[in-house]
């Protein structure tokens, strides 16, 4: 099931249309907490957006198809003891687009003392000078069009980056 069919199926979907303020998502966002479903058009370059899928066991009572916490518990632990198969729903390269900036993305100010708005679950790929990759999700603030802050913890991808000054190397 791809994420398009779940937010079809929705009872509780409200749809929001530009212009938005601000803050506006972000108020959005937390209004509709454990209430509805928000889902955003025209967010930047013709991106769309949505919150708050699974925010209450109600939802995640109806994406399984259960009635309660035991329920729910006793369809989980089937499903990791007897995976079913995965179904293809696109490849990456369906919905791969290029933006001429990174402004371009899709991004939210969620607090007034945030120095600016972030993208809060960016995939983050580095390459490490031994070659090594590590893929993970980070939220990130663009400073120019082609650059942007991450906050890097002390975690692979941190590894990967020290490693790479420690080499005189940028990376990747």
């Amino acid at each position: 099931m791809s994420l398009t069919d779940v937010a079809q199926n929705l009872s509780d979907l409200h749809i929001y249309d530009p212009p938005y303020g601000e803050f506006t998502i972000a108020r959005v966002l937390k209004e509709s907490e454990g209430r509805w479903t928000p889902f955003f058009r025209g967010v930047r370059k013709g991106f769309t957006g949505i919150g708050n899928i699974l925010d209450s066991r109600s939802k995640l009572y109806r994406y399984l198809g259960v009635g309660s916490d035991e329920e729910a518990y006793v369809k989980l632990l089937n499903a990791l003891e007897k995976p079913g198969g995965l179904e293809r729903i696109s490849a990456w390269r369906d919905l791969y687009r290029e933006v001429e900036s990174l402004y371009d993305l899709p991004m939210v100010r969620y607090y007034e003392k945030e120095a600016r708005p972030y993208i809060t679950s960016g995939v983050v790929v580095g390459v490490g000078v031994d070659g090594v990759m590590n893929a993970s999700i980070h939220r990130f603030s663009p400073i120019a069009a082609r650059k942007a802050v991450i906050r890097l913890v002390p975690r692979h991808l941190y590894q990967i980056y020290k490693a790479g000054v420690e080499a005189g190397r940028e990376v990747p």
